[in-house]
């Protein structure tokens, strides 16, 4: 709340949302491909199972993320849509550096992968 509070301040608004098991999970990753929400960033306990979970959905590109140098990664090479942070463990400025580039522009996906994630997006329900 206080890193959400801190980008307030400097005019990037992000709202928050509890989200509860498993269900809220895929109810959040189904919300990110709507229209509407340009993405979403899940501050858990385990973002493996958050990320693995949201994959599923057709149109989420769900990374785990622990620093910002991982966040860079997942925006360059994945244009990840969904960033699952582990909570506990980050200072509020690692947490306010990451949102801060979460949200800072220049997501791409290499055209080789987008094609195979856009390929496979047709089995993510399988």
């Amino acid at each position: 709340e206080s890193a959400l509070r801190a980008l307030e301040r400097e005019g990037v608004s992000l709202t928050a949302l509890e989200i509860a098991g498993l269900s809220g999970i895929r109810t959040f990753a189904e919300a990110i491909v709507r229209p509407g929400p340009l993405g979403g960033i899940a501050f858990c306990g385990d973002p493996a199972l958050v990320s693995c979970i949201a994959n599923k959905i057709a149109g989420v590109r769900a990374a785990s993320v622990f620093n910002v140098a991982q966040v860079v990664r997942a925006k360059k090479n994945l244009a990840a849509n969904l960033f699952a942070i582990e909570m506990p463990g980050r200072t509020l400025f690692e947490v306010r550096h990451m949102l801060k580039t979460i949200v800072s522009a220049g997501a791409a996906c290499p055209d080789e992968i987008a094609f195979a994630l856009k390929e496979l997006d047709g089995h993510a329900h399988r």
